[in-house]
């Protein structure tokens, strides 16, 4: 018995004649992304071409133009000729209806996909001498193809595919910053551009350099600043061994003492604290032991279908992927999964990191820094690879290669790269501004030029607040992501509203930006919104405090125990009375929601600091209503009263205007500038740069 295929032949006749008597029904058609394929009927589908034809060549649409097309074409015949075209003239219906038309018609040609597809599963089935896994899989994909709707030719015109690169490329120069997905390693994301869908990336190393580690860490950074999903397929360890990594960096807590659970009060305040933001992550861990490049494909596409879409794939690691079977050699085996992760990418329109061992050959060299020919087993994983990173550690090659240096160096170099430059990843100072009041343009600008920082080397703008004396040069910083916890809205010259790349921040919230893990805290001020920070750098921990007329008792635990405090020192009382500002201005400064005085800063301070505290700024000093020796002198009251020795650390007050600077020199070297001049900045070991408000 022969089947008749679902068909809309009328509607395929009354919407190629709304086409030939109402051009602009074509913009319905576009929009509904309609292909001649998908008509049933093959006249129909000749004349549907020959009417994008025309449309794309600029040309009206009309009857004589399309009869034409159809003679050039060689189809004026087959498609029924100037009898059959005024036919589907009388047949035209009208706009709003033709809309309509185009569903029913897609969603018929949907169905005889359907049932081709089932036919083609059916005839595999039975047929087929393959393995039962890999006829699933094609199985699968066959019927995914159809219902994510592909439609289309195998080949791509020249002229889509110039409007896609025109497109792209004004993309790119009109981009500020990174294009792709970051990975929150600033120099890799400089060389990259960040990690692009379809992209394979292979991290190679020889056994116990960090692969695993810093894949993970990729995974938690691309899962903090996407919305998409993250796959993690871990053939090795199980997952939850691969959650106490990621909650050790995320938290900050020694590996160690997630293994043996001897965690004191204030490691699990910090793994509260990760597990709450690692429960926000769209990370998803499959560590299934012996999977096969047909499951990985199976189990990404049903995470994508349930998530949306996926921003990442991490496989540790490519050697454990299990073959089909039919290979000759693990060699040949080894090229055929990584050509099918190279699919994958494709297929899941999401980067791919495949981590990868390398051969003993390595060990052989004097030299032991890997090159492209150590990949292990096959060849084919340069090929298919569009960037290709190794890690390597000088210690491990030595004595005692055991011996875990918390500050060793670790090398990542780029060693291919498809698109871009290829070198080692030099390790790069994360640079933050906090906040951008100074009154003109070139205020700000000689600001920044006297720290040696340029707009383009900022890596984000933390705002604290929407007064205008803390938003007034944002229009200078569109290509600067900036974190804040208010609505902003900045116009130019022209009244025109600045672009911005905005990204809010709803405290308490713990977020990354570089090497820098930043933790902002809600303060009392009466502008809305505003919030403080907590920044930590490897073992450092820097407080920032402005613009706040008290602070809650419940973030005392956190601002305590800081390295480095630039803290609000605003006003003193006597002064501020003295002023001849009227007293409503007064007694805003003044109140919970005004600014702190000396001596709340100074009480504050001295329950804050601890032994490890080496240098404290005050900051956001009023240039009437206080000076910096009154500052410094009601702190240095209060610490003597409290019994703590000033001597061990840098105390400095930071006037309106001056920047303050953390960069590279030690303690030491930053006491000696402090006592031998009146220096603006703060040189330490924090890797960011923060100028204090205005």
């Amino acid at each position: 018995m022969i089947r008749e295929l679902p068909n809309a032949q009328r509607m395929e006749q009354s919407l190629l004649g709304s086409l030939l008597v109402f051009p602009e029904v074509i913009s319905l058609c576009r929009d509904a992304d309609l292909s001649a394929t998908e008509f049933f009927v093959p006249a129909h589908q000749k004349i549907y071409d020959a009417i994008l034809e025309v449309a794309d060549e600029g040309q009206a649409i009309d009857f004589e133009r399309i009869l034409q097309r159809l003679t050039e074409n060689g189809d004026e015949s087959s498609s029924g000729g100037l009898e059959y075209l005024s036919q589907l003239m009388d047949a035209a219906v009208s706009g709003a209806a033709a809309a309509s038309y185009i569903e029913t018609i897609q969603n018929k040609s949907q169905l005889r996909r359907l049932i081709e597809t089932s036919d083609k599963i059916a005839e595999q089935a039975g047929t087929s001498n393959a393995q039962i896994d890999t006829i699933l899989d094609d199985a699968e994909r066959l019927v995914m193809d159809v219902t994510r709707k592909r439609r289309g030719t195998d080949f791509k015109s020249s002229r889509e595919i110039v409007a896609e690169v025109k497109a792209e490329l004004e993309m790119l120069r009109t981009s500020k910053g990174i294009s792709g997905i970051r990975t929150g390693y600033a120099e890799l994301d400089r060389m990259t551009n960040g990690f692009h869908p379809g992209d394979l990336i292979i991290l190679a190393a020889r056994p116990a350099m960090g692969k695993s580690a810093l894949a993970l860490n990729f995974a938690s950074q691309v899962a903090q600043r996407n919305p998409g999903a993250v796959a993690i397929f871990s053939l090795e360890m199980p997952g939850a061994s691969l959650v106490k990594r990621i909650l050790s960096s995320i938290g900050r807590i020694d590996g160690s003492k997630l293994v043996s659970g001897k965690l004191d009060p204030e490691d699990l305040n910090n793994l509260n604290d990760a597990c709450n933001i690692l429960s926000e992550r769209k990370i998803f861990i499959d560590d299934t032991s012996m999977i096969k490049v047909s499951q990985i494909f199976s189990k990404c596409r049903k995470l994508r279908s349930q998530e949306g879409s996926l921003s990442l794939i991490v496989i540790d690691y490519l050697q454990l992927i299990s073959g089909g079977g039919r290979s000759d050699s693990r060699q040949q085996e080894v090229s055929e999964i990584s050509r099918n992760l190279k699919i994958l990418a494709k297929e899941m329109e999401c980067p791919v990191i495949a981590l990868s061992q390398l051969s003993r050959k390595v060990e052989e060299r004097s030299d032991h820094e890997p090159q492209l020919s150590d990949l292990r087993e096959s060849g084919s994983i340069e090929q298919d690879a569009d960037i290709v990173m190794f890690i390597y550690r000088e210690k491990y090659y030595a004595k005692d290669p055991d011996d875990n240096d918390p500050t060793e160096t670790v090398d990542l170099s780029l060693k291919k790269h498809r698109n871009g430059e290829t070198g080692k990843i030099e390790p790069t100072t994360t640079k933050v501004l906090v906040d951008c009041g100074p009154s003109t343009k070139r205020y700000m600008t000689n600001s920044l030029k006297d720290v040696d920082v340029k707009v383009d080397d900022l890596d984000a703008v933390l705002i604290t607040h929407s007064h205008s004396d803390h938003i007034r040069q944002l229009a200078m910083f569109q290509c600067v992501p900036i974190y804040t916890c208010c609505p902003l809205q900045v116009k130019n010259s022209k009244r025109e509203e600045v672009p911005l790349d905005l990204h809010m921040i709803t405290p308490p919230a713990q977020f990354g930006i570089g090497d820098l893990v930043i933790q902002a805290f809600p303060t009392s001020h009466d502008s809305g919104p505003s919030m403080g920070f907590v920044i930590y750098h490897e073992n450092e921990k820097l407080v920032y405090v402005t613009d706040t007329g008290y602070i809650k008792a419940d973030y005392f635990d956190l601002l305590s125990d800081a390295d480095y405090y630039i803290f609000e020192s605003n006003h003193d009382l006597e002064m501020l009375q003295q002023t001849d500002r009227p007293y409503w201005l007064k007694a805003r400064i003044a109140c919970d929601t005004g600014h702190l005085c000396n001596a709340d800063s100074a009480r504050l301070l001295s329950h804050f600091i601890s032994s490890r505290t080496k240098r404290i700024v005050l900051a956001h000093l009023s240039e009437e209503a206080n000076t910096p020796e009154l500052a410094l002198e009601t702190l240095s009251q209060r610490l003597q009263i409290c019994g703590i020795d000033d001597q061990r650390m840098v105390i400095e007050a930071a006037s309106q205007w001056q920047p303050i600077r953390f960069g590279q020199k030690d303690r030491a070297q930053a006491q000696v500038e402090a006592l031998d001049e009146k220096t603006c900045y703060c040189n330490l070991r924090m890797d960011e740069m923060l100028p204090s408000q205005s």
